[in-house]
């Protein structure tokens, strides 16, 4: 995380670096997908309560 949020940016102050963290907690949820599922992190547990339901 810190190579991709914090690195090379120059931050006003520390709410924007939380700021940032978040922003990039947020995105890295949403859109990162889990290579062997085919689903992202938010998707999980929905995928997961799929297959109970099957």
């Amino acid at each position: 995380m810190k190579e991709q949020t914090i690195l090379g940016r120059i931050f006003k102050n520390l709410e924007k670096v939380r700021a940032a963290a978040i922003a990039f907690k947020d995105r890295y949820h949403r859109d990162w997908r889990l290579e062997k599922r085919g689903f992202t992190l938010l998707e999980a547990p929905q995928e997961r309560l799929m297959k109970l339901a099957a």
